[in-house]
């Protein structure tokens, strides 16, 4: 990427944060911070928390929209196999494993409980589990907000990147890649001092990689778009 542009861009992204558009973005805090309050595995009631831990009074659109139902699925698939269900989540969060095997298996264990379920409901017309690139961003940031971040979507981490003048954008959805350049961009951003101002004055909490998603979000030219 061009560090001219990039340090270019901080200075402004800086100026829309102290502006009255500075809070556009702030509901995402709110979000991963109930996901993170509300998880456990210690519970019997595991389809009633996920479904808790999913909440906004702000916007569903995470989970929600047309022809995109993760957490609606993901619940009918805890219903059905819940065991299975915990068990792909476990993997998912536990740091002792590559970042991309745990993604892959995830999604894996997504086919395999859909697989399960279409098996005792063969007049079911599911036929897409929805735990793809977004919502397993949402996941890893609720537990681990200091190290992953909300995906906003290729069309827009392209869009963040060509404006950094970066050599190769994604041709296809690559969180591994896209968690990387968000911690080297935090790593930028936490050296602006009007960035640091903001921090200390906001609700932004100052290790919250989140940061790293709205200047993305700067970026591409969809600060106001990519919201409610």
């Amino acid at each position: 990427m061009n560090l001219e542009i990039l340090q270019k861009n901080i200075v402004l992204f800086a100026e829309v944060l102290k502006s009255r558009d500075g809070s556009m973005h702030l509901y995402k805090y709110d979000i991963l911070e109930n996901f993170r309050s509300v998880w456990t595995f210690h519970t019997e009631d595991f389809s009633g928390m996920y479904d808790r831990s999913l909440q906004s009074d702000v916007t569903r659109r995470w989970w929600k929209r047309d022809n995109y139902r993760p957490k609606e699925m993901m619940l009918v698939l805890i219903k059905s196999e819940e065991q299975y269900a915990r068990q792909a989540f476990k993997e998912l969060f536990n740091e002792t494993s590559s970042i991309e095997n745990r993604i892959d298996t995830f999604i894996y264990y997504g086919e395999e409980l859909l697989r399960m379920y279409k098996r005792v409901n063969q007049k079911s017309i599911e036929n897409n589990h929805y735990q793809d690139s977004g919502i397993i961003s949402l996941y890893l940031a609720g537990i681990y907000p200091d190290r992953y971040t909300l995906y906003p979507g290729r069309a827009v981490f392209n869009s963040a990147l060509l404006t950094l003048r970066a050599k190769n954008t994604a041709d296809k959805d690559d969180l591994v890649r896209f968690f990387k350049v968000c911690k080297t961009l935090f790593g930028f951003l936490l050296k602006n001092e009007s960035i640091k101002m903001v921090l200390e004055n906001s609700m932004r909490p100052t290790n919250d990689l989140l940061l790293a998603h709205e200047f993305i979000c700067f970026l591409s030219g969809k600060w106001l778009e990519n919201t409610p």
